[in-house]
């Protein structure tokens, strides 16, 4: 939807977003604006929240607007630094569709999308009209399943929306045709090619963010996906543009390793010859970085937790958030895995954990911040903010 504004000319991927924002207005926290890019490739460097956004009955749903302008977290980082996964964001980019569009997000979408698209079914939250077509979801307990009502989203355009496989497919065949469905533009072709290229990267050997999608990979092919869940379902989508194929799959069920499971086996079976010609990267000779191991060492934090709210409590109940460099013999080494990575080039090391290059980032001083594995970001922490230490001190406290 966003992307069919930009084709319209009604706003630039590089506009500060409080041109287009009516309802709210953005607090910038640096000098450099937020743009509609950096939104769409998840760097507007927003905080995390995840408590409040359900209700429980419809009479307690709230629009977008009253919901972002209650309840948006605030900016952390300068935009377009580093790549940190955001439903906020997103949030944001509805209410611009809102807003320029004078429709509400639904329909708008209903309008300029779903109906050219001929996906009669798909919609938001929960409709009586189509009941009888909605999936039971199920919360696993023990050996039962337990069933219960999808929940009611505030922010909905983010996470609430009912579709089916059939019609999934109409929008993957759009895109993998250049915008085109059934004899019908619905988006122009250098749109589609904007949307299936990359627009940010963490670092130049990792995977791009592609205007919505997150590229990937498997057995060598470049895929881009998108996988999520919400109570009770897991679903995912998958486009390889190079070989015409999409995949879209959802379970009533929150199990992740069913779906990526399932995925390899169709993968593997529709492209057997792509497995058996697939080598690891192993790179041939050590490289030079350019600066000091020691420069590496610390502790890093997973970007994607809260830090403004209560919820950031729950980092002590997964001490996995944090990798810890160290070196031994002369090697930078992740303590907690034993991966001992091989340096390549700059700020780019060869982890043979992962069988992937990762890499570190700088600050405007030239000090190490970041550190990247694809598109997970870590921050590095100062010595009095990791885990082991709050610990101790709330110890003490206590």
């Amino acid at each position: 939807a966003v992307m069919k504004l930009n084709e319209e000319g009604k706003l630039n991927l590089e506009d500060d977003i409080n041109i287009h924002l009516k309802s709210i207005r953005f607090e910038n926290k640096f000098n450099k604006p937020v743009t509609i890019n950096d939104l769409l490739s998840h760097t507007g460097g927003l905080d995390v929240k995840k408590i409040g956004n359900q209700a429980k009955t419809e009479e307690q749903l709230i629009s977008i607007a009253d919901y972002l302008e209650q309840e948006l977290p605030p900016q952390l980082r300068p935009p377009g630094e580093v790549f940190t996964y955001s439903n906020f964001g997103y949030a944001l980019l509805a209410l611009i569709i809102q807003d320029i569009s004078g429709l509400p997000y639904d329909e708008y979408l209903i309008k300029t999308i779903l109906e050219p698209l001929d996906m009669k079914l798909s919609d938001f939250n929960y409709s009586m009209v189509h009941e009888k077509y909605y999936s039971k979801n199920y919360l696993p307990q023990t050996d039962s399943l337990i069933a219960y009502r999808p929940p009611l989203m505030h922010f909905y355009p983010v996470a609430a929306m009912n579709s089916t496989a059939k019609e999934m497919s109409n929008y993957m065949s759009m895109l993998l045709n250049h915008g085109q469905y059934d004899g019908k533009t619905v988006l122009d072709s250098i749109t589609v090619t904007k949307m299936l290229s990359p627009s940010f990267r963490n670092y130049e050997l990792g995977h791009g963010v592609h205007h919505g999608f997150l590229e990937k990979e498997w057995n060598g092919v470049q895929t881009l996906e998108l996988m999520g869940n919400v109570n009770g379902f897991v679903s995912k989508f998958m486009l390889i543009p190079d070989k015409n194929f999409g995949l879209f799959i959802s379970i009533n069920t929150a199990n992740y390793n069913f779906v990526q499971d399932f995925t390899n086996d169709i993968l593997g079976s529709i492209f057997s010859e792509e497995v058996e010609k697939f080598s690891e990267i192993i790179p041939t000779s050590k490289g030079d970085v350019s600066k000091p191991l020691t420069a590496f060492t610390g502790k890093y934090r997973y970007t994607r937790h809260t830090n403004t709210t209560l919820e950031k409590l729950a980092l002590f109940l997964n001490p996995a958030w944090e990798v810890n460099f160290v070196i031994k013999n002369d090697t930078l080494v992740e303590q907690n895995s034993n991966d001992k990575l091989i340096p390549a080039s700059a700020l780019n090391f060869y982890s043979s954990e992962r069988n992937e290059y990762i890499a570190f980032g700088e600050n405007e001083n030239g000090d190490i911040k970041y550190f990247f594995s694809d598109l997970k970001s870590h921050e590095k922490l100062k010595w009095y903010e990791n885990l082991r230490f709050q610990f101790y001190m709330i110890g003490g406290i206590l």
